[in-house]
């Protein structure tokens, strides 16, 4: 009951940082997996004691930025138990939003704290922290909600993200865990439907039965369209971005963003043209 008891009686913001660097240092001596991640459990557990919205933001960000400024100083053998957490933290915070029914005030509350913090170019956050979240956030949009989710609104965060000054690997970061990832997904559904047949009905049911993400291709295409180009964009990034934009296009066609080249139909007089042209070589 500490924490708030701590935010009832008005405490520092110097004083919640020493609070959560001493949870960063139990989490830091803590060396058994399964107590490791007990431990990360219990400490976010404080969240729930907190009913205010913005004391949750508050305490959130407070472990964020202890998270952040001890980064540098862990070894490769702690590394892993940090990584984990900062998932759990996220993964709390989407649960939270689920909680409150995808109340479109909260969602936006949440989102705009993610763009202050782990999505954003300005924040202190370590930025290999920030690749982190990148790469485990459809993930965890997927265990937290499944279908039934409006996720352009948790896409957009980082369209936007894409038209400022980010380094190479946070813009590729981007390109990569979310958008090549939600065309990837996309790509392998069309290669499932090409190999059903009449005797695949318990392969439709294993599928049927796990919650998955929907995205409108048309939208993240115009969303994409729209950062790239910001004529602050760099050419290279720019080609980047409107290529994603042709895939999504692709999609939204129903067309393989990804076409496999070994696929493709060809006609007798080809293949008779083919090997007429390896006997003369």
């Amino acid at each position: 009951m500490l924490i708030p008891v701590l935010f009832s009686s008005g405490f520092t913001t110097d004083s919640l940082e020493r609070l959560c660097k001493g949870l960063h240092y139990a989490l830091w001596m803590q060396d058994k997996m399964l107590l490791q991640e007990e431990l990360a459990d219990n400490i976010l557990q404080l969240l729930g004691l907190l009913k205010d919205q913005n004391q949750i933001f508050e305490f959130v960000k407070a472990l964020l930025f202890t998270l952040s400024k001890e980064w540098p100083k862990i070894d490769r053998w702690r590394m892993d138990k940090f990584l984990m957490f900062l998932r759990k933290i996220i993964r709390v915070l989407f649960f939270q939003i689920k909680e409150q029914k995808f109340n479109s005030q909260v969602v936006q509350n949440y989102l705009t704290f993610f763009s202050q913090t782990l999505i954003s170019e300005k924040s202190k956050i370590f930025e290999s922290l920030k690749y982190h979240c990148v790469s485990v956030w459809l993930d965890e949009l997927d265990n937290a909600f499944g279908e039934g989710l409006d996720s352009l609104e948790f896409i957009k965060p980082f369209t936007l993200l894409m038209k400022e000054n980010i380094s190479d690997v946070f813009f590729e970061s981007i390109c990569t865990d979310i958008f090549d990832t939600i065309l990837h997904d996309f790509s392998e559904s069309l290669a499932q439907k090409k190999a059903e047949n009449g005797n695949s009905d318990q392969n439709m049911e294993e599928k049927e039965s796990t919650p998955c993400l929907t995205f409108d291709y048309e939208k993240i295409a115009q969303l994409l369209f729209d950062s790239g180009k910001n004529p602050k964009i760099k050419s290279k990034r720019r080609k980047r971005i409107y290529s994603l934009c042709k895939q999504f296009d692709d999609a939204k066609n129903g067309i393989d963003p990804f076409p496999d080249l070994f696929d493709e139909e060809i006609s007798k007089n080809e293949i008779k043209r083919r090997k007429k042209l390896l006997k003369e070589i």
